[in-house]
């Protein structure tokens, strides 16, 4: 399934429309793994945005944003109640970010991890090297994409609310 989530910013007078999307996970259920290794640079499509500090997840999980010097911080942990996880922790490299994904109480669900970008992740280093660590059956990632004008992304929630979950477009699964 495609996961559609309206984000909403405003920078001067101009309104920037993206939405928040599934990548393709592989061994989903939905997708092989082939079928979502075929698909993975789909997230490099993404449209530049902040930090989505009131997304809501889905799952349990975290944030990580790549910055325009191509760092990685990690933000929004779903265990921000705790001292160690309620600030960002500055520069974090991949090592650090497959721990924290490892180390998260998934119960046999994924985790959700959304991946913001200052910069078009296709300009990005650091993100192979993140997919490389996250592009696994136990990790759902998201990104933001860019939302056309009268598009459906437009008319969906903005950030923090229930999300719009529409059928894949690539038929049927496993």
């Amino acid at each position: 399934m495609v996961l559609l989530l309206a984000i909403s910013s405003a920078s001067s007078a101009e309104t920037l429309t993206a939405s928040v999307v599934e990548l393709p996970r592989p061994n989903s259920g939905t997708f092989s793994f082939q079928q979502a290794e075929a698909r993975k640079t789909e997230i490099l499509s993404n449209a530049p945005t902040p930090k989505l500090e009131n997304w809501k997840n889905p799952y349990m999980g975290f944030c990580i944003h790549v910055g325009k010097d191509d760092s990685l911080t990690v933000y929004g942990h779903f265990l921000n109640a705790l001292p160690e996880f309620r600030k960002p922790g500055g520069r974090q490299s991949v090592t650090d970010i497959k721990r924290l994904s490892v180390e998260l109480p998934l119960g046999g669900n994924p985790a959700g991890i959304l991946i913001t970008s200052d910069l078009p992740l296709k300009d990005s280093k650091a993100i192979h090297e993140v997919l490389k660590v996250l592009f696994v059956p136990s990790v759902q990632l998201f990104y933001a994409r860019s939302g056309e004008p009268g598009s459906t992304a437009n008319r969906s929630h903005p950030v923090g609310s229930e999300i719009n979950r529409t059928p894949a477009a690539t038929g049927p699964g496993r």
